[in-house]
């Protein structure tokens, strides 16, 4: 059994493999905020010629939580517990109706930085059950949040420096996301309510990840969701003003591909245990009841050669006189005097 390091080098590996595999096959990346939003899309999309038959679904959907994680004096074997229960607790669900996933993104010593999602099952069990009526395969399914992230970084063909992602796109949440050389130094989440209030947040976390590192300067900071000029223009003044950011180093992302290729710099997908497609489904339902209905005729054969031999027993005892029971009787002390004697 794998401990420790070694452990947490496979599931890695399981892991890029398994992310190798899903980006040779060709999907449509769809965006949906609910299950009926997808419904609709693929209702909109049915009949069309080329149509993909896989997809990877990014949801805007509140019910789906990005989280942050931070563990102390927790062992890596014992990271996805501990994770599960965070999980189960922020859906407030037993734990056999909760589906999370979840990245390290750094570790040193007893602590442990990461990153999860997580979704109610049956919510996910509706997403899944429209993609199958529409006869399509979801691959993933994957937050907003980190779908962004993963296409600044592809889009805009990020390789080095420190840049940080503000992302706008989620009503009342702001998350800010701080890489260094493509390394995660921070992913965090704020409360999106008031301005000036946000842009004093985001300031102070800047300067905070600055202060911890060497690198005290920003390449570029990048701006995605709904974000107003005058709040641009207010949060790009502000960045100026307090860390020296230079103006055209701050570029808001109004619209961008969700593409599914290039390095990826999250790897999160609640699909992963979900991998069956319905005709798949379908089939392992037919093998399952044709198992049932063979036990059943099994057990039905068995059955009524037990009631023939009990009706054979009782016809054969409905034959028998008074003079065949004295006769059996005398038999039977015939051998046991035999017996004695001996």
């Amino acid at each position: 059994m794998l401990k420790g390091s070694a452990r947490a080098k496979a599931i890695a590996m399981k892991n890029r493999l398994r992310e190798q595999l899903l980006k040779d096959v060709d999907a449509q990346v769809l965006e949906a905020a609910s299950p009926q939003h997808l419904k609709s899309l693929l209702k909109s999309q049915a009949g069309q010629r080329g149509r993909k038959r896989f997809v990877r679904l990014v949801v805007n959907d509140p019910k789906l939580l990005t989280k942050t994680f931070h563990l102390t004096d927790v062992p890596l074997r014992k990271v996805r517990e501990a994770i599960q229960y965070e999980a189960v607790e922020l859906l407030g669900l037993p734990i056999d109706e909760v589906e999370f996933d979840f990245q390290i993104l750094h570790s040193a010593g007893k602590t442990v930085d990461g990153v999860f999602i997580c979704a109610d099952k049956k919510t996910l069990e509706r997403y899944f059950t429209i993609a199958d009526q529409a006869g399509i395969v979801l691959l993933e399914i994957v937050g907003y949040t980190i779908a962004g992230v993963n296409a600044v970084f592809q889009n805009q063909a990020i390789n080095a420096g420190r840049i940080s992602i503000l992302d706008f796109s989620k009503e009342g949440e702001l998350y800010i996301s701080i890489f260094n050389d493509l390394q995660c130094e921070l992913l965090r989440a704020l409360p999106n309510y008031r301005p000036q209030q946000v842009r004093t947040e985001i300031v102070q976390s800047l300067r905070c990840v600055c202060g911890q590192s060497h690198h005290k300067d920003f390449d570029h900071i990048y701006l995605i969701g709904k974000v107003f000029p005058e709040d641009q223009e207010a949060l790009t003044a502000e960045l100026n003003s307090s860390l020296g950011i230079p103006t055209d180093r701050t570029t808001a992302l109004d619209t961008f591909s969700l593409n599914s290729s290039g390095k990826k710099i999250m790897n999160l997908n609640l699909a992963k245990n979900y991998s069956l497609s319905l005709p798949s489904r379908r089939l392992s339902f037919a093998a399952a009841n044709a198992l049932i209905g063979i036990g059943m005729i099994i057990a039905v054969i068995f059955g009524m050669q037990k009631i023939m031999l009990f009706q054979k027993v009782a016809a054969e005892r409905a034959t028998l006189t008074e003079a065949d029971y004295q006769a059996a009787l005398a038999l039977q002390k015939e051998l046991v005097l035999d017996h004695v004697g001996k």
